[in-house]
């Protein structure tokens, strides 16, 4: 389900009745969450949250015009996705997340490459997903895609 929008607002706005209660609550608890030095954005046509300029001037190394990104989450199709770098990338993110999912006894998880998909809105585990957000710092988050952009140029 593509959405021409060019804000994360005018996002919302189009959202379909069915999805719009859910992903408002969703960008709630993950602007709630999130650490200071992360900024919301539309990036790639999803409500984004990156790193702002502040903290990592240069832009996200595939298009310097956007910025660097942390999470984002999408109305898909047949489902809602949140997408959250570090599911693929940074290191102890994942078995973390695995565990508290077993934690809360949320059944089988539905991921892919930085993604978790949801097909019924009402089992995203919104303290869960608040969780995630807050869980890297800015300034770790930007330490690390600047070491591994450094890895990757050698």
């Amino acid at each position: 389900m593509r959405i021409e929008a060019k804000n994360v607002d005018e996002y919302m706005n189009q959202l379909p009745p069915e999805r719009k209660e859910i992903l408002q609550k969703l960008r709630t608890i993950i602007q709630k969450n999130l650490p200071a030095g992360f900024e919301e954005t539309l990036s790639y046509g999803y409500p984004s949250y990156g790193l702002s300029r502040e903290i990592y001037p240069e832009g996200y190394h595939c298009k310097p015009s956007e910025l660097v990104p942390y999470m984002s989450f999408a109305s898909q199709k047949r489902h809602i996705g949140i997408y959250h770098m570090a599911l693929s990338y940074y290191p102890g993110f994942s078995p973390w997340l695995e565990q508290r999912w077993k934690e809360e006894n949320l059944g089988k998880m539905d991921a892919g490459k930085c993604c978790l998909r949801f097909s019924k809105p009402e089992k995203i585990p919104l303290p869960l997903i608040g969780e995630m957000a807050k869980r890297i710092t800015a300034e770790e988050w930007a330490h690390f895609y600047r070491e591994s952009q450094s890895r990757s140029a050698q």
